[in-house]
C-alpha cells in the first residue's frame, strides 16, 4: 500500500509517515499510543495542517480525526457544546447557530479541527475577547501512557490549563467541552486609511471596537481597516464591502453567524 504524504495548506511543508491511523474512539487512541510506546516510536496527531510552520513534525506514525469529528451535545441552557477533536469549526458554527448560540471569538479561517485550533492557540482579533482556547471548560485527554484523563479547573487544574494550548505535547485530546454565548449580529465597517494614521490610531481602534483587523495593501501606503461591533439593527443586504472583498466576507459569514451591513 503506497504511503500517504501530508502537505500543509500552502505546500511549504510535507511529511510521509510510515502509517496514518484514523481512530474511531478513545480506546483505539489508547491502543495506538500504547503500541507506539512498546515499539519505541513516536505518534503525532495531524489536524487540517493549516500552519505554515513545521510544528506538526510528523514522525513515523500519525493520527487523523476524520472518524472522530462529531458534535456530541449542545446544552443551550448552560451554553455549552461538547464535541470530538476532529470537528471542523465551520461545522461547529453551523450547529451552534441552529441552537441560537455562538463562539465569541476566533480567526478568519475556520476549516481547522477544534483540537488543532485550540492546541496551537489560534486567535481571533480585537482587544476585548480572549482566544477560543480560554473557552474550554473540559478536556478528555489520552496521555503518553494510554491513560484516559478528564481535565477541568477542579480536576488537575495545572494540567488542564496547559492542555488548552498544548502544542501536541501532553497527549491526544479526545473530547472538548466549550462554553459559548447567545448568538448575535455584528456590523462591519471598512475604511481605507493612510499607514501612518492607521498605526497612530491603532491603540484607539483596538480599544474602541469589539473586533478589528488591519490589512496592508502591498505597494501602497494604505491599510484596509476593518472594525466589527455587535448590533441590534435590522439585517440588511450586502454593500460595497462585499463586492470589494467577497472572499473575506464569505469567511466572516461563517465566522460570525450573522453579519449586518
Amino acid at each position: 500500500m503506497p504511503k500517504e504524504t501530508i502537505h500543509n495548506w500552502d505546500g511549504t511543508q510535507s511529511w510521509t509517515p510510515e502509517a496514518i491511523h484514523h481512530p474511531r474512539n478513545e480506546e483505539q487512541i489508547a491502543g495506538l499510543i500504547q503500541q507506539a510506546g512498546d515499539t519505541e516510536k513516536r505518534v503525532k496527531v495531524v489536524g487540517e495542517a493549516l500552519s505554515w510552520s513545521d510544528i506538526i513534525d510528523v514522525p513515523t506514525t500519525a493520527m487523523r480525526f476524520d472518524k472522530m469529528a462529531a458534535v456530541l451535545e449542545v446544552d443551550h441552557d448552560r451554553r455549552r457544546i461538547r464535541l470530538q477533536p476532529g470537528a471542523r469549526l465551520n461545522y461547529v458554527n453551523e450547529v451552534l447557530a441552529q441552537h441560537g448560540l455562538a463562539f465569541d471569538n476566533f480567526g478568519s479561517i475556520i476549516l481547522q479541527t477544534a483540537a488543532g485550533y485550540t492546541a496551537t492557540g489560534t486567535h481571533g482579533t480585537g482587544g476585548r475577547t480572549p482566544i477560543l482556547s480560554t473557552r474550554i471548560e473540559k478536556i478528555r485527554l489520552v496521555d503518553g501512557l494510554g491513560k484516559i484523563r478528564e481535565l477541568d479547573a477542579d480536576h488537575e487544574p495545572e494540567l488542564f490549563s496547559a492542555a488548552r494550548v498544548n502544542l501536541g505535547c501532553l497527549g491526544v485530546v479526545s473530547e472538548i467541552t466549550f462554553s459559548c454565548i447567545e448568538a448575535f449580529d455584528i456590523e462591519e465597517q471598512l475604511e481605507l486609511v493612510d499607514c501612518d494614521t492607521a498605526l497612530a490610531d491603532l491603540t484607539h481602534t483596538v480599544s474602541a471596537n469589539e473586533y478589528c483587523k488591519l490589512w496592508w495593501l502591498p505597494y501602497t501606503d494604505k491599510f484596509q481597516v476593518y472594525t466589527f461591533n455587535r448590533t441590534t439593527r435590522p439585517r440588511g443586504g450586502f454593500g460595497f464591502a462585499r463586492l470589494f472583498n467577497s472572499g473575506e466576507d464569505s469567511i466572516y459569514l461563517q465566522f460570525f453567524p450573522h453579519l449586518c451591513y
